[in-house]
């Protein structure tokens, strides 16, 4: 795979560009399809949902629709004067059983369908017309899974699929039972339950008539038992798998086959299940499939157009430009001279030679850049040994050769000879971080002979920072200063403070003194360099500056002060590359 990007990076634009849009064109194909494919797919699922939803619905209406009709009939039947004389055990000479039962014959006739009808009587006695059904179980009727769950209705009525063992069949039929109680029209005191069994045909006949030959549903009772079905015993499974959820109501279930769903019919116990295949192809249509061949065309063709106008106009000049450029020779890059129109290209190649003639000028900017560094350099060197600094030093010696003992004028001559010989450090560049404040403390040892207890000085360097080398001088002109400028002008004694650690990969280089500080307009002045005064400051931050490459200020030099109480310079230099110790002996 390396290789093969290697060999692809180093083929020419026009072969890339080339490359890269025919793998567009195959990617927005691709991409595309799975697009167009999802698309469908998703419409088929919900049209399929939809339909499957609808088939719900209907088969719902439909039960809802007969039970309606026989909610009727049980009114009818309830307050007949036949059958509340026989309910409520009045005119029991006029009023049998085969009294009761033409009434209910009568009313029948009235609707289409075959029901039996049974009024039971709370001492358990009853009637019944009908056929299919022999007797039923009075222990069973009279249990709490029916008269009790009726009576809580409060003469609702209720819809019991589970008739198992309540009736003995001399036939192999199938219902359920429409159930409800029959109250004292005066005292709505229950008198007794007509039930009325539906045959389970019945519910299926309208569902049947708009059914589909793949379509699958089930009627379940509230136990999970199959009333009725069309559903294949393989698609069947799930019922068993999955029956708690089922029998919830609100079961819906995608296999990329078909979907199944449940719902629980109202004020009853039964649970439709509907099963809708998933037809893709039916997804699939003429204009389907001829809008995926027109964005397919119209993809290819944009891409092809746009790829002939980038190799026109703009591969065709890059390479022409290229190929001008790598005809460059010499230390000098000429300017371009090849013609372009006025667009990208064009602007390219006069950037191109705007840029040469820019470099040439920066190069001759950065000689003379060098030049002044040098200048700048010597000039703090000059700065730092002045010659009043030495005759004063040499003065002082003078006048402790009357006053002193030989050996205090000996340890003053030795720290002079100490100072100067590190000063100069045998014109190195570099120096380490002891030599450095060595040459700090044989400065401030001198000023001390003239200064007597003037300031003190106090020194914290970090252990192994003591052989890194660093910049040569960098900290003599601040103390300098710290004394002429902080410490003596505050006419009273003061402190100096010398700190140097690192933290990650700087190094810190802190000059604390205790004099009379800057205020905030004098610092941004100094770090500005429009101070004139502060030559020596300026010269050290441009020397450290151009040595480490550091082009912000604010990256080396940190200035804290309090006007009045105290001043703190913070420089920051970066690790050398070679730690090696120099000795200046």
């Amino acid at each position: 795979m390396k290789k093969f990007a290697e060999k692809f990076l180093n083929q020419s634009i026009k072969t890339k560009v080339q490359y890269i849009f025919i793998v567009t064109i195959v990617m927005c194909i691709l991409l595309c399809s799975i697009f167009f494919y999802s698309l469908m797919r998703k419409q088929v699922i919900e049209t399929v949902g939809q339909k499957n939803n609808d088939r719900l619905n209907s088969a719902e209406q439909s039960i809802l629709s007969v039970v309606d009709s026989v909610n009727d009939m049980s009114k009818m039947i309830m307050f007949n004067d036949t059958v509340v004389d026989f309910i409520s055990n009045r005119n029991a000479g006029n009023t049998n059983a085969s009294t009761v039962q033409r009434e209910i014959y009568h009313i029948l006739n009235s609707y289409s369908g075959s029901y039996s009808v049974f009024i039971f009587r709370n001492d358990k006695s009853y009637v019944n017309t009908g056929i299919g059904i022999i007797k039923p179980d009075e222990f069973i009727i009279f249990a709490d899974d029916w008269y009790g769950k009726v009576s809580e209705l409060e003469g609702g009525y209720q819809i019991i699929s589970n008739t198992k063992g309540a009736f003995v069949y001399n036939t192999s039929l199938n219902v359920v039972s429409f159930a409800r109680i029959i109250n004292d029209l005066n005292t709505q005191k229950p008198l007794g339950m007509l039930v009325i069994n539906i045959n389970v045909s019945k519910l299926v006949a309208d569902y049947e008539n708009f059914a589909e030959e793949d379509d699958g549903i089930a009627y379940l009772d509230d136990k999970g038992k199959i009333i009725y079905s069309t559903i294949s015993k393989e698609d069947s499974k799930i019922i068993n798998e999955r029956k708690s959820e089922i029998l919830s109501g609100q079961f819906s279930e995608k296999d990329g086959k078909c979907i199944i769903s449940s719902r629980k019919v109202p004020n009853t116990d039964i649970v439709l299940v509907c099963r809708t295949p998933i037809n893709y192809e039916a997804g699939m249509t003429t204009n389907t499939i001829a809008s995926i061949i027109l964005v397919f065309f119209i993809i290819s063709a944009v891409i092809l157009i746009l790829n002939t106008f980038i190799n026109k106009y703009i591969t065709y000049p890059v390479k022409m430009l290229a190929d001008n450029m790598k005809n460059v020779d010499g230390e000098t890059p000429p300017c371009l001279s090849i013609e372009t129109n006025d667009d990208e290209i064009g602007r390219l190649k006069k950037c191109y030679n705007d840029m040469i003639i820019r470099i040439n000028k920066l190069i001759e900017e950065v000689v003379e850049q060098e030049k002044q560094r040098q200048i700048a350099e010597m000039n703090v060197i000059q700065e730092q040994i002045k010659p009043h600094f030495l005759y004063n030093t040499l003065n002082t010696i003078g006048c402790m050769a009357f006053q002193n003992t030989r050996e205090e004028v000996y340890e003053a001559v030795e720290t002079m000879g100490n100072f100067y010989r590190k000063f100069l450090s045998k014109g190195s560049e570099n120096i380490t971080i002891a030599d450095e404040v060595d040459i700090v403390k044989s400065y401030i040892k001198l000023l001390r002979y003239r200064y007597d207890n003037l300031f003190d000085d106090q020194y914290y360097i970090q252990e192994d920072l003591k052989s890194v080398v660093i910049l040569k001088l960098i900290l003599q002109p601040l103390v300098e200063n710290c004394i002429y400028h902080g410490i003596r002008p505050k006419g009273e004694k003061g402190i100096i403070k010398i700190s140097i650690y690192s933290i990650a990969d700087k190094i810190h280089i802190v000059i604390y003194d205790s004099g009379v500080g800057m205020g905030q307009e004098q610092i941004e002045q100094l770090l500005s360099g429009q101070d004139k005064k502060s030559f020596g400051f300026k010269g050290t931050i441009d020397r450290i500056r151009n040595f480490y490459h550091i082009k912000r200020i604010e990256d080396v030099v940190t200035i804290r002060s309090v006007e009045g109480e105290y001043c703190e310079i913070e420089l920051i230099v970066p690790f050398p590359e070679n730690n090696e110790v120099i000795s200046n002996v």
